[in-house]
C-alpha cells in the first residue's frame, strides 16, 4: 500500500520530476521526459489500466490506483515502472545541487517572486503569491519572473549546483 501511495505521489508530480532544472520552468519538460510519460501511459493502458493524459497547461497527472482489486494495477506497474523517472523511486538530490536550488529560491524571493525553498528529497520548489496557480507559459512570460530569473540565474549551473561566484 505504501509503495502504491509513493507511486501516486510520484505520478502527480511527474512533470516536475522530469523538468530540466528544479524550480525554474524555463523551456518546459524535455522531449525525452514527455515521451517517457507517454510510454508509461501507453504501457499501463496495454496492461488494462485507464491512465489519463497529462494536463496540457501544468503538465501534471493525477492517477489514483484502484482501492479494490489492486492485483491488475500492481502487475501493470511492475511491467511499466521502467518508464518512470528513477524507475518510480524517489529522486535523490545531490547536496551541492540542493544548495544551488536553495540559493536560487532565496534570490528569487529577494527579487519579489515568491518561491519556496526546494524540497530536500526532490529538489522541487513551488511558486506562491500571484504565480501560485499560473501555467508554465504564464510564469516564463511574466515580467517580474523574467527580471528575477535574470538576476538569480548565476546561482545555478546546468545541474542546479552553485556556479563559481554564486551565492
Amino acid at each position: 500500500m505504501r509503495r502504491m501511495l509513493a507511486v501516486l505521489v510520484l505520478l502527480v508530480t511527474f512533470a516536475a520530476a522530469c523538468s530540466d532544472d528544479g524550480a525554474k520552468p524555463k523551456g518546459g519538460s524535455s522531449r525525452d521526459a514527455d515521451n517517457s510519460y507517454e510510454r508509461f501511459a501507453a504501457c499501463m493502458r496495454e496492461h488494462g489500466q485507464d491512465i489519463p493524459d497529462r494536463d496540457p497547461d501544468s503538465g501534471n497527472v493525477a492517477i489514483t490506483p484502484p482501492a479494490a482489486n489492486p492485483g491488475p494495477w500492481n502487475s501493470a506497474m511492475s511491467a511499466c515502472r521502467q518508464f518512470l523517472p528513477n524507475g518510480g523511486e524517489a529522486a535523490v538530490v545531490d547536496p551541492q545541487q540542493l544548495e544551488g536550488l536553495r540559493a536560487y529560491a532565496v534570490c528569487m524571493r529577494e527579487h519579489g517572486v515568491e518561491l519556496t525553498d526546494p524540497d530536500p528529497t526532490t529538489g522541487k520548489s513551488q511558486f506562491g503569491g500571484r504565480l501560485a496557480n499560473a501555467t508554465r507559459d504564464q510564469i516564463v512570460n511574466d515580467p517580474a519572473y523574467k527580471s528575477a530569473d535574470a538576476a538569480c540565474e548565476d546561482r545555478l549551473s546546468d545541474g542546479g549546483a552553485p556556479k563559481e561566484g554564486g551565492k
